[in-house]
């Protein structure tokens, strides 16, 4: 079975001395020394062609040496985003700074920093909560600090700088720090409220047939707009918001999210008492979605044995809604607006985002209103990219034509 190896996932946090990418180093990890690298966890990625050759006599350690440094890609333990502890930094680390070779990094340089700003600042947070009589001054110091840890993502209980809002309405009620506080604790809840709703889809233990069919519980409570907002949110930050789930998790609650088989929240895109434009854009942001999770997490070519996120991919538009509009005085701008998307998402190089875009064409070239457009875009498609697989042009001339299952 071929497989398809992914690209680097965007949005990877710049190291400040060697970047967002791996760094060859012309000599190549041999296969028998990756079994003996340590700190490696199963969602780490290891680039073998940036190996640098370790001097074991300069190194601390408790049983047995580094042999080779390696790049490795991880996800941020706080933020979820993806970065890179490089075999350079390693090689610092444990031959120059004399760190043990155990020592391991699961934060990424970002939230290094701020973890060590943020220390700063919660010493002053929690001395000014435990003053009993604070004066103005104290207060107004505490305004800002408390505004920059809740920016941080540092608070999470929100009883205490609500009670310092209340405090400087009734103390200082002009100072100018007031309305940013207040809009970092709207945010605050703004964003728990969210995370609420991730993990509500995603967070739940894997099942045969996903949490939504084999477990029994309520809908999230949330209107259509929050509803809406939430939808636009993961698609547009899929990359770091779903790097703590697993392919079946994120398989389940995107199961849930689209097919009305599971639920019918996703109906929201047709809510017609939401403004068409706040509805069509949370639309559009599925274009991230493919992007930043579909093309780095489906590994499945056509005809393979697929996965079962790579089989998500595939039949998304067979299993939602959203590319059926009856009669609705909408339709042909939700028909455009997908016919426009697909013919994006041909142009992904991950074969199962390009199967998943046919797939969803060739259905549309059942209405009267798309047939021709969609032969007009897959041909467009077939004489741009002659150095298709004989397979995919197959497959690509019979979605053009409405042949699809």
């Amino acid at each position: 079975m071929s497989r398809y190896k992914p690209p680097l996932p965007p949005h990877i946090v710049r190291h400040p001395r060697y970047g967002a990418a791996p760094i060859a180093s012309g000599l190549e990890l041999p296969p028998a020394e990756v079994t003996r690298l340590f700190g490696i966890a199963k969602t780490d990625r290891i680039f073998p062609h940036t190996a640098i050759a370790a001097d074991t006599a300069r190194q601390h350690y408790t049983i047995t040496p580094h042999r080779y440094y390696v790049d490795i890609l991880r996800n941020c333990q706080q933020c979820r985003r993806p970065f890179f502890f490089f075999a350079r930094e390693q090689q610092y680390w444990y031959e120059t700074l004399g760190f043990n070779v155990h020592a391991n990094t699961l934060d990424c340089p970002d939230c290094h920093h701020a973890a060590h700003e943020a220390q700063a600042l919660l010493r002053a947070y929690a001395a000014f909560f435990k003053q009993r009589t604070p004066s103005d001054g104290d207060i107004a110091q505490a305004l800002v600090f408390t505004t920059k840890l809740l920016g941080l993502g540092t608070i999470t209980h929100l009883d205490k700088p609500r009670r310092l809002k209340n405090l400087a309405l009734q103390r200082i009620p002009t100072d100018r720090a007031i309305p940013a506080l207040i809009e970092a604790i709207e945010t605050a809840e703004a964003n728990q409220r969210y995370h609420d709703w991730l993990d509500f889809q995603m967070d739940r233990p894997e099942t045969p047939n996903g949490w939504h069919l084999d477990n029994d519980c309520e809908p999230f409570q949330a209107s259509s707009a929050e509803h809406l907002r939430h939808y636009q949110r993961l698609f547009t930050h899929c990359a770091t918001d779903l790097a703590r789930f697993s392919p079946a998790q994120i398989e389940s609650g995107l199961r849930n999210l689209f097919d009305c088989g599971c639920g019918d929240t996703v109906f929201i895109f047709q809510d017609t008492s939401l403004p068409i434009a706040e509805r069509l854009a949370a639309f559009n942001s599925i274009r991230t979605l493919y992007s930043g999770c579909f093309e780095t997490r489906c590994t499945t070519e056509l005809n393979d044995t697929p996965d079962p996120l790579s089989m998500f991919c595939f039949m998304l538009w067979d299993i939602t809604p959203l590319a059926w509009w009856g009669e609705s005085p909408e339709k042909e701008i939700w028909h455009t607006a997908l016919l426009d998307l697909l013919a994006d998402v041909l142009e992904s190089t991950n074969p199962t985002c390009i199967d998943s875009a046919l797939h969803g064409l060739g259905h549309l070239h059942s209405h009267d209103n798309c047939n021709k457009r969609v032969e007009t875009i897959i041909n467009r498609y077939l004489r741009s990219h002659p150095e298709l697989s004989p397979k995919l042009r197959t497959y690509a001339e019979s979605a053009a034509q409405g042949r699809v299952l």
